[in-house]
C-alpha cells in the first residue's frame, strides 16, 4: 500500500511541476501594448482614465491578471498612478484586452506642461511602469510610447 501512495505522490508532484512550468512559459511569452482609452471618470478633482492594454499570449496556457499597480511618467515627470484590481483572463494563443485605470495628479500634469513650455518640447513620451500579479507571479510591465513630434 505504501508503494501505491508513493507512486500517487510522485504523479501529483509531477502534475504540479508541469502546471507551474506551463504558467512560467505563458508569463514569459505574454507581451503588453497600449491600446485605447475606454472611459473617463473623476475621483474628487482628479481625472481617472480607463485604458485598455493588448496582451498577446503565444503559449498554450491561459492566465489571469489578478491585479496591477504602478506609475505613469510623461517626459520623465510623474503624472499619476496606474492600477487594476479586477481579475481579467488572458486567453491562450490569442490577443486579449485588459483594462487598467490611470489616476492623474494635477500637480504632476501641471509640472509636465510647464516643463514642456520651458524646454520647447512639442510632444510627450509616456512611460508606464508597474507590476502585474499574473496567476500569483509578479510580472514587470514597462510600456513606453510617444505622442506628437
Amino acid at each position: 500500500m505504501s508503494k501505491t501512495l508513493q507512486t500517487v505522490g510522485w504523479i501529483a508532484a509531477g502534475l504540479v511541476a508541469y502546471n507551474i512550468f506551463n504558467k512560467v512559459v505563458a508569463l514569459k511569452s505574454a507581451k503588453f501594448f497600449p491600446d485605447k482609452i475606454v472611459s473617463l471618470d473623476w475621483v474628487g478633482i482628479n481625472p481617472v482614465i480607463g485604458v485598455s492594454l493588448l496582451v498577446q499570449n503565444t503559449s498554450f496556457s491561459s492566465a489571469t491578471v489578478y491585479s496591477m499597480s504602478g506609475q505613469v511618467l510623461a517626459n520623465n515627470y510623474w503624472i499619476g498612478s496606474v492600477y487594476s484590481f479586477t481579475p481579467q483572463l488572458i486567453a491562450p494563443n490569442a490577443q486579449s484586452r485588459i483594462v487598467v485605470y490611470l489616476r492623474l495628479s494635477w500637480m504632476g500634469v501641471v509640472q509636465n506642461i510647464v516643463s514642456a513650455f520651458e524646454s520647447g518640447i512639442n510632444g510627450a513620451e509616456f512611460d508606464l511602469d508597474g507590476i502585474a500579479n499574473v496567476d500569483s507571479f509578479p510580472v514587470p510591465i514597462n510600456l513606453k510610447f510617444k505622442v506628437g513630434v
